[in-house]
């Protein structure tokens, strides 16, 4: 469910008030000014009041818990009742709470979209357990920009981020990259100021909640694809403007229930993995894009220049649904379920220009190896019938071939790890069974002609071939 739809379901919820005297039970989004709300152990704080009695009464939000009481009158909206039982006097409701004003300022304009490429993915953070080293390197090699930001001074949070390594380095030159900056000199910088500075960014202290979600808007507008980690309820505003919302050990409903990633046990290694698979998921696709593009952009130019200097086409439509259905569907689950690397890279574009040159120069060779062969194995008197399936044996094994290239797009080596993904090696071997059944079961049924297992060796290294051109072309024109 979306972050959207989620708190629809808050306002379904049911609070005990006393209004005009009378108890009764009414929505929190019914919630009136000057209610009495009554509130118990489990409950959420409904709008921001004042405390006007009680017993042990204790509320979170989200991060810590607090004691209510006539030393401590203010409650908030979104707040839970953790202990005790008490009463509050409705102060304010809707987007007039503190709360509510946040949300107000969170924009979702839908024509205004941030870049499908996930070039730089900020984080932005309240509160980093432990040291994390080795993740921030594994983050920081990704591309992957974290921020740490917090209610507590700036001088105290420069050895916490020493720590953590986001402060590698005390070069002039990477302390010119870096901004240290408190909350409130954020908020007076000018409006250009702030976006010509805020990719900077590595520290931001004594930082409230506006602030959070202004440094979010602020990248957003840069471009950026932000991923805000929340604890505490006031944070709330921030993770719906994100375009990722994580919760990280939070006791709070309403940040869950606003979060698109919940995390528990407070390990950000989690989220490291959660780069990754993302990162596998986005290559893969890239790699399943370069096989199918070259294949039907391959037997369309085939089919066209076979049919206008000769004739016909040497390979039926119905040849060309068989290479389709058993090269689209066994290549994509042998690519698609290829493993994360163990290094986190930057991303790159779904089909970098490394690609375009594998995917132009592969579809250059198929195109002259059919007509090729279209022309020599007419010449040298072999019969229509045979030449016909040798070009589409080698069209179909060219694609298998092929589909080990598209592995590896920038890589020479295209074998590397081949032996680590099971399904990929299944994947390929059923494609071979059943191109040599369907040679077999065609041979049978409509009487085209059979090959000899000369000729399927013939056919097999005219496939290979793809093997050396996509080794050469990355040797010679590197991108």
């Amino acid at each position: 469910m979306s972050r959207k739809q989620k708190p629809l379901e808050m306002q379904q919820r049911e609070v005990d008030v006393v209004r005009g005297g009378c108890p009764q039970k009414v929505s929190i989004s019914d919630v009136l000014l000057n209610d009495i709300v009554c509130l118990k152990k489990g409950s959420l704080v409904p709008a921001d009041g004042l405390f006007q009695s009680g017993e042990l009464l204790q509320v979170d939000d989200g991060l810590e818990s607090c004691s209510i009481d006539e030393s401590n009158l203010f409650l908030f909206h979104g707040q839970k009742v953790t202990n005790g039982t008490g009463r509050m006097q409705v102060t304010s409701v809707g987007m007039d709470t503190e709360l509510g004003d946040l949300l107000n300022r969170v924009t979702h304009d839908s024509l205004n979209k941030t870049q499908a490429q996930l070039d730089k993915l900020n984080t932005v953070d309240d509160v980093l357990y432990g040291a994390y080293k080795k993740r921030n390197r594994s983050f920081e090699n990704a591309g992957v920009n974290i921020i740490l930001i917090s209610e507590d001074d700036v001088s105290g949070l420069k050895d916490i981020a020493r720590q953590c390594g986001l402060l590698p380095d005390h070069t002039p030159e990477a302390d010119r990259n870096r901004l240290m900056l408190q909350g409130e000199d954020f908020r007076d910088y000018t409006d250009e100021d702030r976006m010509n500075e805020v990719e900077k960014i590595v520290l931001m202290g004594r930082s409230i909640p506006f602030d959070k979600l202004l440094l979010v808007q602020c990248l957003k507008k840069k471009g950026q694809v932000v991923a805000m980690v929340g604890v505490k309820t006031n944070v709330i505003p921030a993770l719906k403007e994100a375009n990722v919302a994580i919760s990280i050990k939070s006791n709070s409903e309403l940040v869950r229930e606003s979060s698109d990633i919940i995390n528990m046990n407070g390990n950000l290694s989690s989220l490291v993995h959660i780069v990754r698979y993302g990162r596998c998921i986005y290559d893969n696709i890239g790699k399943y894009m370069q096989l199918v593009l070259t294949m039907n952009v391959a037997g369309l130019l085939i089919t066209s220049i076979t049919i206008m200097f000769f004739g016909y086409c040497p390979i039926t439509a119905i040849q060309f649904c068989w290479t389709n259905l058993v090269v689209t569907l066994f290549g994509g689950v042998a690519l698609l379920t290829e493993p994360p690397k163990e290094i986190l890279e930057k991303t790159k574009p779904l089909i970098p220009k490394a690609i375009w040159r594998n995917i132009l120069i592969q579809i250059l060779y198929q195109v002259v190896s059919v007509t090729c062969q279209f022309i020599g194995l007419t010449m040298r008197g072999i019969s229509k019938d045979s030449s016909k399936t040798i070009m589409f044996n080698v069209f179909v094994l060219t694609q298998v071939c092929n589909l080990v290239n598209s592995r590896q797009g920038e890589k020479k080596n295209v074998f590397e790890h081949i032996h680590g993904n099971a399904l990929f090696l299944l994947a390929v071997g059923v494609i071979l069974v059943l191109q040599v059944a369907f040679i077999e079961t065609a041979h049978v049924l409509v009487g085209d002609a059979r090959l000899t297992w000369m000729q399927w060796i013939v056919c097999l290294l005219l496939g290979m071939v793809s093997w050396a051109i996509d080794w050469a072309s990355k040797w010679t024109y590197v991108l």
